[in-house]
């Protein structure tokens, strides 16, 4: 199978069909489209709560006032951190990213799937069912 990264397809998505050997299936997005590219750039996380939700995991940062700048700039104050990622569903922040320990058995995943600095193989990866790595992921469309 042929290695695809949203990036090269100027953050083109793509559409995921998930299933594992004890019947459960789904479909999630990754990446956002052309023109959203820069504020929307979903990946899989697990939620205890919800299973396998897509997360928007591009989040701009939030914007500084020009004192905050200033005092970032001469060392005083740290930059403003991101918000924490949420599910969408629940809010809560007790999710795990797909690609990512615990979320697959692989110390070193092969990034078939990609979108930017995110990625994940297609096998291995834990299945909210049966809470077993044996769910395999495959690129079942683009979204443009």
């Amino acid at each position: 199978m042929t290695t695809l990264f949203a990036s090269e397809f100027l953050s083109m998505g793509f559409k995921i069909a998930a299933s594992c050997n004890c019947g459960y299936e789904t479909k999630f997005r990754v990446g956002g489209t052309r023109s959203n590219f820069q504020t929307v750039n979903y990946f899989p996380h697990y939620c205890e709560s919800c299973g396998l939700v897509s997360v928007n995991v591009a989040r701009p940062r939030p914007q500084l006032s020009t004192k905050d700048k200033l005092l970032s700039f001469i060392g005083i104050k740290e930059e403003t951190i991101e918000e924490p990622l949420c599910c969408p569903e629940f809010q809560s922040q007790d999710i795990k990213q797909y690609g990512k320990k615990p979320m697959t058995c692989d110390d070193y995943p092969e990034a078939k799937i990609q979108s930017f600095n995110h990625f994940m193989d297609t096998d291995n990866n834990f299945c909210p069912s049966c809470k077993q790595y044996t769910m395999r992921c495959d690129i079942a469309s683009f979204v443009d």
